[in-house]
Order: structure tokens, then sequence, then C-alpha cells
């Protein structure tokens, strides 16, 4: 059985489950009433959450992405950034507890993003002992990130093997913040945060543009690749894409063209038989050439959305040349970073530190100065040349089963989570918008390993006798 067949097998099963769920909207809707109460039933939210991550591993990664999506609603109507945000760590901790023991009771071995993990944080911590500016932080910080990425990686696992995802869950997610955030467009409250940028119902429009990117370049990849489309899934991706734009958030935009170009460029390279039986069978020409053609015409012949379209990659206010442009929004935070790097190159300045260093004395465990502009001088910047090839090591073992197996929709989800870094670099900030960007990372990678399962089912049963076929397991199948 073909790596290829077994993604189909898949695609099928996961074009079923993207449906609407009423379930799932209304523990959406309650968590926003409870939120919007008082900080006294935030702490009765966060509460719920450590016990319902205590059920098993899909549910308390459903709780980590609720306690994400808590700390992000928007100011206009919720103040969720007191004390009570502190509650998501014991969350963070329970969901690790959970995952790990599942992980354990597989009996799997040899995972290589978790060797290369923990060779990545070995190296960091050795590195903060001897030259971060903050040791202390940076070794809370390189905890935090080694536990989550564990927690994420671990988890992916246990939901392939167990028969489960979390894609019906993060489609209802991204439909309920769309419609809510549309919902809240012709007010002033969508615009609050800085009254140019539509944020919708998150508390940031470039937080909003980071959601939206990865979210938006799976469900193309859907709309164009699946053998069974979710409901609703042009009218889903139409409204995404106006909110993205709407958003003025440059980075979810440029991740999504890099995302279907590191895609195209790896599936035809690293699949190619898979390319083209994909070609052949399920991608229409006609389709990708009229979509092409319908944006060109727009952009040529209509002044009023050229101008929109100008007004985006500038942003309203802002220079009207694209390097100047480019020099006030990210080039000066990657000076910065070079700057700090240059006065340490190999070992870098410390895990989790701020760039500007009046920010020194008020960097703690739970802000997010790692949150910088551009993930290749800020790795740079923190970790040096050794920590960033330690990373370039585990980055290549976590993409190498998702690269190879995941479905395409999925590897443009992966790739989006990437890129989204180029212009916010948050894949380290487990404490912000990180741990989305993770959760996301391993929807990519439980869709890869289950491939990798269904093609190894295959392969035992095409060897066993036809009364023996049924009962094949998928046991021992790593990535």
């Amino acid at each position: 059985m073909s790596a290829f067949a077994g993604s189909d097998r898949y695609l099928v099963d996961q074009g079923r489950e993207l449906r609407l769920s009423p379930e799932i909207w209304s523990l959406l809707l309650l968590v926003c009433i409870m939120a919007y109460a008082s900080e006294a039933t935030l702490y009765l939210i966060y509460a719920g959450l450590v016990f319902y991550a205590l059920r098993g591993t899909r549910q308390a990664l459903q709780a980590l992405t609720l306690s994400w999506f808590v700390l992000y609603l928007t100011p206009a109507f919720f103040e969720t950034m007191g004390f009570s945000a502190n509650m998501r760590w014991p969350i963070l901790a329970i969901a690790c507890f959970v995952v790990t023991r599942e992980f354990r009771g597989l009996g799997i071995r040899g995972i290589k993003a978790l060797q290369r993990l923990g060779l990545f944080a070995v190296v960091l911590a050795l590195l903060a002992v001897k030259s971060s500016i903050l040791p202390t932080t940076s070794l809370l910080k390189i905890v935090q990130f080694g536990l989550g990425a564990a927690t994420i990686i671990c988890g992916a696992y246990v939901l392939a093997f167990k028969r489960l995802d979390l894609e019906k869950w993060f489609y209802n997610l991204f439909l309920f913040i769309v419609v809510m955030g549309l919902l809240l467009y012709p007010t002033e409250y969508a615009f609050v945060r800085n009254q140019r940028g539509f944020q919708g119902l998150l508390s940031h429009p470039q937080t909003y543009g980071i959601f939206l990117g990865p979210m938006l370049a799976w469900l193309i990849g859907s709309l164009f690749l699946a053998r069974i489309k979710p409901p609703f899934l042009p009218f889903a991706i139409i409204m995404g894409i106006f909110s993205l734009f709407a958003s003025q958030a440059r980075t979810g935009l440029v991740a999504i063209v890099l995302a279907c170009l590191a895609t195209g460029f790896c599936f035809f390279v690293f699949r190619k038989n898979q390319a083209q039986t994909l070609v052949k069978v399920r991608i229409n020409p006609a389709k990708i050439v009229g979509v092409t053609a319908l944006l060109a015409t727009l952009l040529v012949f209509v002044p009023a959305v050229r101008n929109q379209m100008m007004l985006f990659i500038v942003k309203e206010g802002r220079p009207t040349n694209l390097e100047e442009g480019f020099q006030l929004s990210r080039g000066f935070l990657i000076d910065r970073s070079m700057e700090n790097f240059r006065r340490s190159p190999m070992t870098g300045m410390g895990f989790g530190t701020p760039s500007d260093l009046e920010f020194l004395y008020v960097n703690t465990l739970t802000s997010s100065p790692t949150e910088k502009g551009f993930l290749p001088s800020a790795i740079l910047e923190e970790t040096g040349i050794i920590g960033t090839l330690c990373f370039v090591v585990f980055l290549g073992a976590l993409s190498a089963p998702i690269v190879t197996y995941a479905p395409l929709q999925f590897v443009l989800l992966y790739f989006a989570a990437i890129f989204v870094n180029i212009g916010e670099m948050i894949l380290f900030s487990f404490g912000g918008i990180g741990l989305y960007t993770w959760l996301i990372i391993g929807v990519a990678l439980t869709s890869a390993i289950r491939v990798i399962l269904l093609e190894h089912e295959g392969r035992r049963a095409a060897q066993m006798p036809p009364n023996d076929a049924d009962s094949t397991g998928a046991a021992g199948a790593t990535a």
C-alpha cells in the first residue's frame, strides 16, 4: 500500500469528520460568556479545564487550546490578562502528565523528533548557564518550551495510534472565531487595539493574522484536494480571507504564500510518484488557472482592489514603498537582533531574553519577550551558532514525517505554522500564541502518523491470509 493510498483513505475519513459541531460551538460560547462575567468565573474556567484535561490526551490538548483562546479574547469585552492568566500553567503541566503517561503506555520507541528535542533542550541549558544574561529565566523558559513541545509531539502519536484527531475541533474553532469576529466588524469593538486593523474576537490584529494564516492554508488546500469537502468550506475560506486582509496582518498572507511554495517544492522533490498521480487525479488545472486569472484581473483592472492591496502591503499611514515599510516594520528588529548576535556569536545572549536591554529586569517566565520579529535572526541572537544548528536538526526531525507522509493540505498547514515566524517569532512562546502554533503543528504531525499506520496496515494485510487480514493492527509503526 503506497503512502498516497494511505493518505487517500485518511482524507476520506477526515472529510466525513469535518462538520459543524453544535457541541463545540456551545462550549466555546459558554467559555466566552463565563469569561465576560467576571474574573472569578475565569478561575472557574481554568479549574474546569484542569479537570477536563485529566480525561485523556485529546481532552488535554483541547484544554490547552481553550486556555490560549481565553487568554487572547478581545479586551473590548474581556479582561483575561490579570492574575488568573497564570492558571494556564497548571493546565500545561497536567496536559504534559496525561499525554506522556498515555504515550508511554503505548510502548512507542525511537521517535527522532523527541530525541532531537531533548538534545536541543540540553544544549540550550548549557548555553544558558554559560552565557545567558538572565540564566534563571532562560532555564525556566527552556523547561517550559521542552515540556510543551514534548507534550504536542507525544500527543500527536497518541491520537494517531488511538485513531483520534483534532481536525473537527480546530475547524469549528476557526469558524466560531471568524463568524463572531465578523459580527463585530460594523462596530468599533472590532478595531479597539489600534483603530485600524481588524482584530475580531481576538486581542490584536497581528494575533488574528497569525491565527488565520495557517488555518486558511489548510482549508484552501482542502478545497482543491479533499475527496469529501467539508460543508460551507468555500464560505469559510471567503470569510477568512476577508478577515485576514481587514486585519492588515501581512504575516498571515506571507505565511500562506511561502507555505505554498515550500509545499510544492517538497512534494515534487520528495514525493514525485505521488505528485504525478495527484496532478492527474485530483488537481483540476482549469480551476487553478481560473482562480489565478480572476485574481490577476482584479489587481490589474480594478483600481479599488489594487489600492486596497497596496494599503495592506504597506499599511495605512505607513511609507508608500516596500523597502522603507519593511525597515520600519521588521528591519529595525532584525538589525537589533544581529547587533546582539555579533556580541556573542557562538553562544548567544540567552534563550528567552529580550533584545532591548531596557526590558532586562522586567523579563519573567510568564512574559513573552521571545515574540521577536524574525525567527532566523532571533534564534541566532538568543542561542548563537551552536544553538541554531541544534534547532535546525530538531526542526528537520520534526518535519521529516510530515513532509514525507502527511496529506498535502496538512503539509500546507505545517509550513504556514512555521512561516508565521518570519514576521512574528512565536515558536518558543508557549506562554503566548506560540501554544496555538504548536497545537496545529501537532494536527499536521498526527495526520502524517495516521498515514504511516494506514500504510503499515495495508502491507500487513497484503501479506496475511484473507481471513486474518481484517484483524491486522498497526503496533510498532513509528516515524
